[in-house]
């Protein structure tokens, strides 16, 4: 099929669409970068203009509200660290493993959603595939009621968007940073995985100096 305009997107994500029109729109999207981009985006721009923040939703009567202090398994809430069109992510603690870990869950308005669950699962099982020292590590996966998380290694520092706002890194910065991304890239291929989403946000350049790719959300 061609590809949907915003307006058809709009109804598959408000569920305004036949089961007929829903499903070829599903299938299109598992084939189509240009399309699952802009899905991710009307997500967030729907999620900003319905919710004065993340943690300000109305919680479905079958989830509790996440807050800090909440608990989600054995993980509890420290704060939020940032959103995407899919999820928010926050700082947690492994009560198990006494360790932080960066907990991604689905938004609030997503849940119940088979399109975002099947996507937010085939981004953790992507990231599952690797165990390379430039690629995020996944710790665990998990559902609460509906909510389906991942638990993936929480890094302190920044990322590469930030780093080249502040400042523009000279040239055995930039080597340095670009051989452990190439290092990832390749690493991903050799699974025969396309990331798709390679941008400086998603490059971490955490404190203990390891480059980290992030974000397979994307990626096929």
């Amino acid at each position: 099929m061609a590809c949907p305009d915003p307006n058809h997107l709009s109804a598959f994500l408000g569920k305004r669409l036949s089961p007929e029109a829903e499903s070829a729109i599903d299938v299109h999207i598992d084939g189509c970068p240009a399309c699952f981009t802009l899905l991710a985006e009307l997500m967030l721009m729907d999620d900003s203009q319905n919710s004065a923040s993340t943690m300000a939703h109305t919680p479905e009567p079958h989830q509790a509200p996440i807050t800090v202090g909440s608990r989600v398994d054995q993980f509890i809430i420290e704060r939020v660290l940032g959103s995407g069109g899919m999820g928010v992510v926050y700082l947690a603690r492994d009560t198990q493993l006494d360790r932080p870990v960066a907990l991604k869950v689905i938004r609030p308005k997503l849940l119940g959603s088979e399109t975002a669950t099947k996507r937010f699962l085939k981004e953790a099982r992507t990231t599952a595939k690797f165990s390379h020292p430039h690629i995020v590590t996944i710790y665990a996966v998990g559902q609460v009621a509906e909510m389906h998380y991942v638990a993936l290694e929480y890094l302190e520092g920044t990322d590469l968007r930030q780093l080249l706002i502040a400042r523009h890194p000279n040239i055995a910065e930039c080597i340095a940073i670009a051989l452990p991304v190439a290092e990832a890239i390749a690493e991903a291929h050799r699974h025969g995985v396309l990331h798709r989403d390679l941008k400086p946000a998603n490059i971490l350049i955490p404190d203990d100096g390891r480059i980290r790719v992030v974000d397979f959300g994307l990626a096929f």
